[in-house]
């Protein structure tokens, strides 16, 4: 303190004596920060609970990604390699959808819920017709053919607000794959 303040501090407090924690707020020397704490941790506290939040529905987001992949690869090896042609041609979309919910179960451990995955199926009659998007709405696995499959999976997210960003409260992940059929 300076000199002027401190000589009248003494004065005012009888010089030597002893001065209590509650005299000093009295006078302005300490601040009551009692309860400040609780004012901090309830700003905070609703943050950081939101941020963990988040970031286990990244990860979730980015683990069902990668597992629609997967699925989707798994899917078309299946049809390729485990089919045959003539069989093939035979295919449904239920046939498929059949086949995806056996090869989740088995791929992913119970990580993803086949009740939520969805499949397309777009039959092209060659490459030029897929690059051009024209479906020949035809059967599926005709030889000389292009079959598209796209699987969707809506991941349920966790995180308080989640929808602001996502209407239903669920991240759709997308996965595409193209068989070739005569080949």
């Amino acid at each position: 303190k300076p000199a002027a303040a401190a000589s009248s501090w003494s004065a005012h407090t009888g010089g030597d004596r002893f001065v209590t924690p509650w005299e000093l707020q009295k006078h302005g020397g300490l601040r009551d920060e009692r309860g400040s704490l609780a004012v901090e941790m309830a700003i905070l506290l609703p943050i950081v609970f939101a941020l963990v939040f988040a970031a286990i529905d990244i990860s979730r987001i980015l683990l069902a990604r990668g597992l629609v992949d997967q699925l989707g690869v798994e899917l078309s090896n299946s049809l390729k390699y485990e089919t045959t042609p003539a069989a093939r041609a035979l295919l449904t979309e239920e046939t498929l959808q059949g086949r995806l919910s056996s090869l989740s179960e088995g791929l992913s451990g119970g990580l993803i819920d086949p009740s939520r995955l969805e499949l397309s199926v777009f039959p092209y009659n060659d490459l030029t017709a897929l690059v051009s998007e024209t479906a020949s709405g035809g059967l599926i696995g005709l030889p000389e053919a292009v079959t598209a499959i796209r699987l969707e999976y809506a991941v349920p997210l966790t995180t308080p607000f989640a929808n602001f960003f996502y209407e239903t409260g669920d991240s759709v992940q997308s996965s595409m794959v193209v068989i070739n059929n005569g080949r």
